[in-house]
């Protein structure tokens, strides 16, 4: 509770009429070494056309190699394609990261019932809100948010992956 004022850079753009969509990225730090190295939105295909403006799909690479894909849908139950990271999903929201070596390594899914992503083939529950996964090398995942009969299957590489 400080009367301290602080300055906060900001960009504001107008457009005139029609609908916009603005994508913010924010990546709070201590002053060190950023976290991202690039950030690039990419293009999504729904049901095989070319998606509205108002779905998002963001390719983040960060600086030690790791990538993440982020989706926003205001379109559920679709089936949003994004081809450059191979990633196919009906969620309302999705996260991949891949590691440095671009195998998926975790992976989030809101309000969705399917995620395929590479060799990674995730298949939910009806009325699956909120799943969370860590993928391990060892062919296990670590169920991080969700419960485990949310998941109906869970495959890499067309095995069955066993939830620690």
């Amino acid at each position: 509770n400080s009367t301290a004022e602080a300055w906060v850079p900001r960009v504001m753009t107008r457009r005139p009429g029609g609908e916009s969509t603005f994508v913010t990225l924010i990546e709070p730090h201590d002053g060190g070494k950023p976290l991202i190295a690039k950030s690039t939105r990419v293009p999504l295909k729904v049901d095989g056309a070319d998606a509205s403006d108002s779905l998002i799909a963001l390719a983040i690479e960060l600086t030690d190699g790791r990538t993440d894909v982020l989706i926003s849908s205001d379109a559920p139950g679709k089936r949003l394609v994004q081809a450059d990271t191979g990633l196919t999903t009906d969620a309302q929201l999705c996260h991949v990261r891949r590691d440095a070596d671009g195998q998926p390594s975790a992976i989030a899914v809101g309000k969705g019932k399917m995620l395929e992503v590479g060799d990674v083939k995730l298949s939910l529950a009806d009325g699956a809100d909120f799943v969370q996964l860590r993928l391990h090398h060892d062919g296990t995942a670590t169920l991080r948010a969700g419960k485990p009969e949310m998941i109906k299957s869970l495959h890499v590489a067309g095995r069955p992956v066993r939830l620690k």
